[in-house]
């Protein structure tokens, strides 16, 4: 999995000519790292709450098998 940090610390090879603007493709990487860290926590977060709610479902299980 590529993580924020990867994006952020990512470094393309630069070219004399028909190459891509450097300022453009570090602009953008910029904007991409923010928007897939916000991605990447809201992600955890949702993992987190699955597996609280995996629990409590088990919870109620054992509870009705006492």
């Amino acid at each position: 999995m590529i993580t924020p940090l990867d994006i952020e610390n990512k470094k393309f090879a630069k070219q004399m000519m028909n190459g891509y603007s450097v300022d453009e493709v570090d602009d953008f990487l910029d904007d991409l790292t923010v928007e897939y860290e916000k991605l990447f926590k809201e992600n955890a977060e949702y993992k987190n709450e699955v597996i609280k709610l995996k629990v409590a479902k088990v919870g109620d299980y054992v509870f009705w098998l006492m």
